[in-house]
């Protein structure tokens, strides 16, 4: 990745030190000094995704489980389905020994819903960390959901 700021591109750097929410780059040679925005440098984004599928019969609920490679924190949260009904997707992190609920995600009656907000949930994310998703609801027509997660790091 190349840094740039409003002056162009940042020549190699030899110190960035943060200043009240902005980077200060000292670089090698004439030891020009100039500022950038936190906010100008991308945060990269990944996708955790769990499907359960009882092929062509209606979901009855279940467990899934699955190891973080990668740490995040959660942005958005999403459940598509095959056809409309109701599913829930409720999640939790399991950290050592510590077992902590993050939140959950319904579908009612549509076939996708996104949530963008999380309020209330706990988004962080940890290498090593391992996702528990417990699918359960009315599950009355569903027969396949995808539960789709989108975490920055």
């Amino acid at each position: 990745m190349t840094l740039q700021d409003a002056e162009g591109e940042i020549p190699i750097i030899t110190t960035a030190v943060p200043v009240d929410g902005e980077l200060l780059f000292r670089s090698g040679g004439g030891y020009e000094s100039r500022t950038i925005q936190l906010t100008d440098i991308p945060q990269q984004t990944q996708e955790i995704r769990v499907t359960i599928d009882n092929s062509g019969s209606v979901i009855t609920g279940g467990t899934a489980s699955t190891y973080i490679e990668k740490g995040c924190t959660l942005k958005a949260a999403s459940i598509y389905a095959d056809q409309a009904g109701e599913v829930t997707a409720s999640l939790s992190r399991v950290r050592g020994t510590t077992t902590d609920y993050m939140g959950s995600v319904t579908l009612n009656g549509v076939t996708g819903v996104r949530d963008t907000t999380l309020i209330g949930w706990t988004s962080d994310l940890a290498i090593g960390d391992v996702l528990h998703v417990n699918w359960g609801g009315t599950l009355d027509a569903v027969t396949r959901a995808t539960l789709t997660l989108r975490g920055e790091y």
